[in-house]
């Protein structure tokens, strides 16, 4: 096969086909697109290769004109071969190669296209009969600008897969591919231009185009073509002609069902004809534009869905008075024969829309100005006597960036395909200004495309568009500069200000214009601190923030180290290192914002300044300023003053004054010493006693008796002198003799240079000896209980001991043979107490010798009983529990008094948490509590008038007697029995006679008795030492249950037994029933650093004795008996008994836990 000249070959091939590998072939003297899939980067062969030249030689190439050598497409080349091709594009609008061969007859056989366009093949007279063959992927076909084509026969049997159709060519006359017995299943669009020469029909059937939705027909020629619809699938219809006179050609159009008709096209001239013509037979409509010979009204009111409606080339003399829908877009009456008003009001919902009345000549009368709202066409409708008027605001316009609004009412819609646009119709149109104009221009300016409206308008540039560079630092002053101006008017006053983007700057600065042409600089007149900054520019018509930030760095001030002394005072001199800058300007220096560094001077690297006042101790920020610029460091040196020295060592002066800068208390009174921490009793500090010795008649008293020379010192006790033997600023020595007769607490008094110390309770005779320690245990009758009986007029007291197993009380009488009434101290035990109320005997000296487990305190009335002790996990509150009857004793407060013993200061242990720690051994529990002292009142800012004290509690309890030495006395402690000790520490006096007293809660029963046999007993809540009028013994009766509580009258006050009184401060009722009372109990101690207190508490079982004889109805007495638990066995042993007592119905959930907590050890 030849084609053509091989060497125009080899060019071919060198200049388009040598190498192929995109999907795409295009040959540009027109368009061929070849698309090929999986084509790989070889080059083109054989007759794929060939079908591309033949192509080339058709068609011609840019660089190969058609009358070169080019050689000729081959007559033997019958299809062409480009099996992978998808899309095939070709476009001619020129002369081809050989205008006797046809492109499209060779486009056969490809598997692959999907998409076909030949327009302007020459050489094409018929489409032939099987076009498209064995194209089975092809969906859209276009066969446009075919000059020579004259019909399309009975085609597409293979086109199944059309989607597209158009179909166009100046002499094509005809397309059989309408009526029934055609069939594109799939088919959507169809687009024909035909030119007829004779009467066509054109019908389209649903059962022909299921899926067809878009009809355009276009005629060329005056010959009417009839059109049927008969598929609701349609829904776009558009038949124009082209070309022709009005009065020629057209259509006549029937569509069957026309409910789904959304836009309606007919542009048919004078002739054409539509059924059906009223609209209100298509409800779906959203477009309806019809030139067509219409003589009425085509509807009674306008679709629902309608937003363009023109009617042009008709014979429609009246408007109907209908209300246009406020969805319409378009609408428009022209080229009619109107012979009415103007509407006034069918145009009130609309806004924005395009209302065209042009070319009615006979249409008259007025624009309502409500119209303006709207674009209006009135072109040749010269009836229209007045339109709205014009009115401009303004004909000065400031544009930004080029761009500006112009103003006023019915000013148009602007000028299509110019400069003007309608921003709001008649009310604002944009100005785009070809020019930037920095100086105010007058341009001429014509409004409206359709009318010649001129205006003449002046127009200023006020946009900015400029980008910084740097931020430069001067001696207060940062100059910024913008060498980037895109727009920005130098003509006009700008405004600049840098906004921090940190929150901690909020404040604007800003920076003043310094420069506009040909750099735009600013300067800040001031120092600002290192930071990114956003740039606000303005001028009077427009404001605008930089999208580009600037980032200004501080060059100075820095600091890196600071020198200051290891505690400062008022003139204190610090050195700080860094980067201070090289001007004359010395800067400031300023601590924590208020405390002045006074700058003495300064260099490049090194600031060197005096404190004018202390900062406080610790952290400290600085701020260094120079040249107005600022740098901040909020932990750079940390500070020790004189000042806070004192306060942390003297505690806040006690309290009682304040320390000045040179780390000295001041104190509030002149009778404050010892850095305010105590008082003096005099305008001297001394004499002080704060401890003694003793020997026999020798006394030795340690204090402070003065720094100078002592003179005429003197010590009398209970009136008598005390021979000073020797005396120093520690300590005196005297010897009294004799001892003077008395008993109890006497006054000392202690005189040194002029000034007596005294003190009512610190010396104490007993017994003829003195003693400034604590007593032996006393053997003074006790009185227990008081008995009131039936069967004895006689009320008398019996006595006891101390607890123990033995009683060391003597009986009532003055004689140890005889009483006053003649019998023995025995016969008198046994009258009184019953013969110690049947657990015991009286012995010859009247004291009752208790059985075993029996209380000689109590004269065997009481018995000692197993119970099950569970402590307190939060605080040391001493507590019972014997089958839902309680005792509990609560740890309270620590009061200081004064010599008055009035309260100074009390320290609520109650308020304050304590730490717990709880051992055992199986046979005695120990729980000690520390109290965390963190809740306190002081009027002194940051004084703690606690600081240094420890208060600690240790209850212990056991199953089996223990003996306790405490304050050189041995105790006994009973089985069952709870042993308390409460130990304070480090206590700060506000005077030196100032005392301490711990405070104890308690609830008692008032009024409480028991009975023994058929004789009521009343028994006393508290029970006096009357010698030295202390509480020793505290009984609280429940049921058959009494707690008793014991007071001895010693104390340890700095490793030394002194005498402790308790004493009842106040008793108050629980209730209204004054069944109960709360008891307020206070121990006192003197004035210690280490105090030391030691009560105890026992469980009793009270026996009632036999009640068979009594004249009143027998009752049987309970005896409980107590549980003897101590990890080993519990025996519980349960006696008839007819007697009501009040049981707790929940027991605490914190002796719950302590019990869990007692099993695990």
């Amino acid at each position: 096969m030849s084609c053509g000249n091989p060497r125009a070959i080899d060019d071919f091939e060198r200049v388009s086909f040598s190498q192929l590998s995109t999907n795409i072939i295009i040959l540009s003297i027109i368009t061929i697109v070849l698309s090929l899939i999986n084509v790989t980067t070889s080059a083109l062969q054989g007759a794929e290769l060939y079908s591309a030249i033949w192509l080339i030689q058709q068609l011609g190439l840019p660089t190969i004109p058609l009358d070169a050598n080019r050689g000729s497409p081959s007559t033997s080349l019958a299809q062409f071969t480009f099996p992978e091709v998808t899309d095939i594009v070709i476009s001619s609008q020129v002369q081809v190669k050989d205008s006797s061969m046809a492109i499209l007859d060779r486009i056969k056989s490809l598997p692959k296209l999907t998409l076909l366009s030949v327009q302007g093949d020459h050489g094409l007279i018929n489409v032939q009969s099987d076009f498209p063959f064995e194209m089975p992927l092809l969906k859209q076909v276009t066969l446009a600008h075919l000059a020579n084509c004259l019909s399309i026969p009975t085609l597409m049997s293979d086109g199944t897969a059309i989607e597209g159709l158009v179909l166009s060519g100046a002499k094509l006359a005809s397309v059989n591919v309408f009526g029934q017995s055609s069939l594109l299943p799939n088919l959507l669009s169809i687009n024909l231009e035909l030119t007829p020469v004779s009467v066509n029909l054109l019908s389209f059937y649903k059962t022909s185009f299921p899926k067809l939705n878009s009809v355009i027909i276009t005629l060329l020629s005056a010959v009417k073509t009839n059109i049927q619809i008969r598929s609701t699938t349609i829904t776009d219809i558009s038949f124009t002609t082209r070309n022709i006179l009005p009065s020629q050609g057209g259509f006549d159009i029937d569509i069957e069902d026309p409910i789904n008709v959304a836009s309606l096209y007919v542009m048919g001239g004078s002739t054409s004809t539509l059924t059906p013509s009223s609209l209100d037979s298509y409800p779906n409509i959203g477009t309806a534009i019809l030139a067509i010979p219409l003589s009425s009204f085509p509807m009674t009111n306008y679709p629902p869905k309608a937003t363009i409606f023109t009617l042009s080339q008709n014979t429609i003399n009246t408007i109907p008075n209908i209300p246009i829908p406020s969805i319409m877009t378009k609408y428009g009456l022209t080229y009619s024969t109107i012979s009415a008003q103007f509407p006034q009001t069918i145009f009130d919902n609309l806004q924005g829309a395009e209302i065209d009345f042009s070319n009615n000549p006979n249409l008259s009368g007025t624009v309502p100005d409500s119209l303006c709202k709207n674009r209006l066409i009135l072109m040749n409708s010269p009836s229209i006597t007045k339109i709205p008027a014009i009115t401009i605001d303004n004909t000065t316009i400031i544009t930004i960036f080029s761009k500006g609004n112009i103003t006023g009412n019915n000013i148009g819609f602007g000028n299509y395909g110019s400069n003007l646009a309608a921003v709001i119709p008649n009310k604002q149109i944009l100005y785009s200004s070809p020019t930037v104009n920095y100086l105010l221009t007058t341009v001429e300016l014509s409004l409206s495309g359709v009318y010649d409206y001129k205006y003449n308008f002046s127009f200023l540039e006020a946009g900015i568009n400029i980008w910084p560079s740097t931020a430069v630092q001067t001696a207060n002053n940062v100059e910024v500069s913008f060498p980037t101006i895109l727009t920005y008017n130098p003509n006009l006053t700008h405004n600049i200000s840098l906004s921090s983007v940190s929150p901690f700057n909020p404040t604007p600065i800003k920076c003043y214009t310094t420069s506009s042409n040909p750099t735009v600089k600013c300067s800040t007149n001031q120092g600002i601190k290192s930071d990114n900054y956003t740039i606000t520019i303005y001028n009077q018509y427009y404001q605008t923030t930089l999208a580009t930030k600037i980032n200004f760095k501080q060059s100075y001030p820095k600091l890196s180290t600071i020198v200051s002394p290891g505690s400062v005072k008022n003139g204190s001199q610090i050195t700080i290192n860094g980067s201070f800058g090289n001007s004359a300007n010395l800067g400031t220096v300023v601590f924590n914002n208020i405390t002045t560094c006074a700058v003495i001077s300064k260099s490049t690297n090194r600031v060197i300044c005096n404190l004018t006042s202390v900062p406080s101790s610790g952290s400290a920020s600085i701020r260094v300023t120079v040249d107005g610029f600022v740098v901040d460091n909020d932990n750079f040196v940390s500070f020790t003053s004189l000042k806070s020295q004192c306060e942390l060592v003297t505690n806040f002066c006690s309290g009682n004054g304040v320390c000045n800068d040179d780390g000295i208390c001041i104190c509030q009174s002149p009778a404050f010493y010892n850095d305010c921490s105590k008082r003096k009793t005099t305008s001297k500090s001394y004499p002080l006693v704060t401890d003694y010795i003793m020997d026999q008649k020798n006394i030795t008293m340690l204090g402070d008796y003065g720094p100078f020379g002592q003179t005429s010192p003197t010590v009398t006790i209970a009136g008598q002198t005390c021979v000073l033997t020797f005396i120093n600023q520690t300590q005196i020595k005297c010897y009294l003799d004799p001892i003077p007769n008395a008993n109890g607490y006497v006054t000392l008094v202690v005189t040194v240079d002029g000034v007596s110390f005294i003190s009512e309770d610190m010396a104490f005779i007993f017994g003829g000896s003195t003693s400034f320690t604590a007593l032996p245990i006393s053997t003074s009758p006790l009185s227990t209980t008081s008995i009131n009986t039936t069967a004895s007029a006689t009320s008398s007291s019996t006595t006891g001991s101390a607890t123990g197993t033995t009683s060391t009380a003597t009986t009532t009488s003055s004689d140890s043979t005889t009483g006053s009434s003649g019998d023995t101290p025995q016969v008198i035990c046994q009258r009184t107490t019953y013969n110690c109320f049947g657990h015991g005997q009286c012995n010859v000296q009247g004291i009752c010798q208790c059985n075993q487990d029996f209380n000689p305190v109590d004269n065997c009335r009481t018995q000692f009983i197993n119970t099950t002790i569970t402590p307190n996990e939060t605080n040391p509150t001493v507590s019972f529990d014997i089958d839902g009857i309680d005792f509990s004793m609560e740890f309270y407060s620590i009061q200081e008094l004064d010599q008055d013993d009035r309260i100074k200061k009390e320290l609520f242990v109650n308020m304050n948490q304590w730490i717990v720690n709880m051992t055992t051994d199986n046979i005695t529990t120990t729980v000690d509590y520390s109290l965390n002292i963190t809740n306190y009142n002081t009027s002194v800012p940051g004084y703690n008038p606690y600081k240094g004290v420890t208060v600690s509690s240790t209850i212990s309890f056991s199953s089996i007697a223990r003996d306790i030495s405490f304050a050189n006395q041995v105790l006994n402690i009973s089985p069952y029995s709870i042993k308390q000790s409460v130990s304070i520490n480090g206590w700060i006096y506000s005077s030196n006679v100032a005392t301490l007293r711990v405070v104890f809660l308690s609830t008692i029963t008032n009024n409480q008795t028991t009975t023994f046999g058929c004789d009521q007993l009343n028994v006393d809540s508290f029970q006096y030492d009357n010698s030295i009028d202390s509480i020793q013994y505290l009984r609280v009766v429940k049921d058959n249950i009494q707690f008793n509580g014991r007071f001895i009258e010693y104390a340890v006050a700095d490793n030394s037994s002194v005498i402790s009184r308790t004493k009842l401060i106040s008793l108050t009722p629980l209730n209204e029933t004054n069944l109960e009372s709360i008891a307020m109990i206070g121990v006192n101690l003197p004035q210690c650093q280490s105090c030391v207190l030691d009560p105890d508490f026992s469980p009793l079982l009270v026996d009632k004795g036999s009640q068979d004889d009594c004249d009143s109805k027998s009752n049987t007495w309970r005896i409980i008996v107590g549980c003897v638990v101590g990890g080993f066995a519990a025996i519980a042993i349960t006696v008839t008994s007819t007697l009501l007592y009040k049981k707790k119905k929940i027991f605490k959930r914190n002796q719950r836990e302590m019990k869990r907590k007692l099993n695990n050890f």
